[in-house]
């Protein structure tokens, strides 16, 4: 077990995220994930952790909350929830979000700051992120568990495969980019190497648009 977790922290021990880059290109995209957030309807990894916490007066933190998707529902459960997200434009997005859903948008609580810099003066019963780079980061590790007195809920692409657009880059003579990983993997190796048993669920969807 010591020989995986070493094989785990290699993989995930990397320079740090670009944050200024970062948050340029999630900037841009405010507007798009608002839309996403907006027209949310039923979703699989949200109906999966209601299911298996107790979110009703409990704590949680909605790490990289973007434009408020999970955060909305986190608090339409009852759940004492705050955002952290780095990007101004998400913020702002997210705020707008949960004032057109009813809440009042200037008091729900969204710490805009990267997780590396994120220094809360408490626990939360829950940590809940979903695709978000921090699990891709090993200096995040020990603070994700950390940071939670009931559980973490991670939700992660493994591997998108799109068809298109695959098709558009052979013609360009380039490898498409795709979002997912291991990291997800890396980062649940690491939980059974110290201990912890962690539920882990797949899921295979298709789309055609």
């Amino acid at each position: 077990m010591n020989d995986i977790k070493d094989i785990c922290v290699r993989k995930l021990s990397k320079p740090r995220q670009d944050m200024e880059k970062s948050n340029a290109m999630w900037n841009k995209r405010a507007r798009e994930f608002r839309k996403i957030s907006s027209n949310a309807g039923n979703d699989q990894v949200f109906d999966l952790f209601r299911a298996k916490a107790e979110l009703k007066g409990r704590s949680v933190i909605d790490i990289g909350c973007g434009a408020g998707r999970y955060l909305k529902r986190l608090l339409d459960e009852g759940a004492l929830a705050e955002g952290l997200e780095p990007s101004v434009e998400m913020v702002r997005q997210a705020r707008d979000h949960l004032s057109q859903s009813g809440y009042d948008g200037t008091s729900i609580v969204i710490h805009s700051a990267a997780f590396q810099d994120f220094a809360p003066e408490k626990k939360y019963d829950y940590v809940f992120i979903s695709n978000s780079p921090v699990i891709s980061y090993y200096e995040n590790y020990p603070r994700i568990i950390d940071l939670a007195r009931r559980g973490i809920f991670i939700s992660s692409w493994l591997k998108i495969k799109d068809l298109f657009l695959e098709k558009i880059a052979a013609g360009l003579g380039r490898a498409p980019h795709t979002h997912g990983g291991c990291d997800i993997v890396y980062f649940m190796n690491l939980l059974l190497a110290d201990g912890y048993y962690p539920d882990f669920w797949t899921n295979v969807s298709h789309r055609e648009e």
